[in-house]
C-alpha cells in the first residue's frame, strides 16, 4: 500500500467539477487563507484541533491517467503540490514530496524526489537516488546517486 498525505485536498477534490475549477484551486497559494477557507479549514495554520498532522499548509495531490504508483511508497505534499503525470512508474517504497514528475517518467525504487524538485516527461530516475531540493531533471535525462546527477541521455529506443 502507499501513502498519500494530503493537507487541503480532500475538500477541493469533493467539490471540483470543471477544469476551470481545477484551475483556480491549484492556483490558490499554498498555506494561503483562501486555500483553506475553500478547504473549509479556518484554524490559523497551527494543527491544533485540526485532524491532518502539521496543521492546514499543504498542496494538493494530483495522479495521472494511467500512473503506476507501487507498494510503500510516500507522496506528501506539505511546502507545495506533488503533480504525477500521466503513464508514470513510481516504483516500490519510492518518496516524491511537493515535487512534479512528467508524463512517462519512470521513478526507481527507494528513490527520493525532494521538495520543489522537477522531473521532466519521459525522463528516469535511478532505484536509490536523491533529487535534491529544487532541482530540474531535463526531458529524456537519467539521473543516479546520492545526490543524484545526470548520468546520460535516454536514447530514442529508451525513450
Amino acid at each position: 500500500k502507499a501513502i498519500l498525505k494530503s493537507d487541503v485536498a480532500a475538500y477541493g477534490v469533493n467539490t471540483i467539477h470543471s477544469a476551470e475549477e481545477e484551475e483556480r484551486w491549484k492556483s490558490l497559494p499554498v498555506g494561503g487563507y483562501e486555500r483553506k477557507q475553500d478547504a473549509g479549514m479556518l484554524d490559523a495554520g497551527s494543527g491544533i484541533g485540526h485532524p491532518t498532522i502539521g496543521g492546514a499548509n499543504g498542496g494538493g495531490i494530483y495522479v495521472g491517467e494511467g500512473t503506476n504508483i507501487q507498494d510503500a511508497c510516500v507522496v506528501t505534499s506539505y511546502e507545495g503540490h506533488s503533480s504525477i503525470g500521466k503513464y508514470v512508474t513510481v516504483g516500490h517504497g519510492a518518496h516524491i514530496h511537493s515535487a512534479t514528475v512528467g508524463d512517462e517518467s519512470l521513478i526507481g525504487m527507494g528513490a527520493v524526489l525532494k521538495p520543489g524538485c522537477v522531473v521532466e516527461s519521459q525522463s528516469f530516475i535511478a532505484a536509490g537516488a536523491v533529487i535534491e531540493r529544487g532541482c530540474v531533471v531535463n526531458s529524456g535525462e537519467i539521473w543516479g546517486g546520492n545526490p543524484a546527477k545526470k548520468l546520460r541521455e535516454l536514447t530514442a529506443e529508451e525513450k
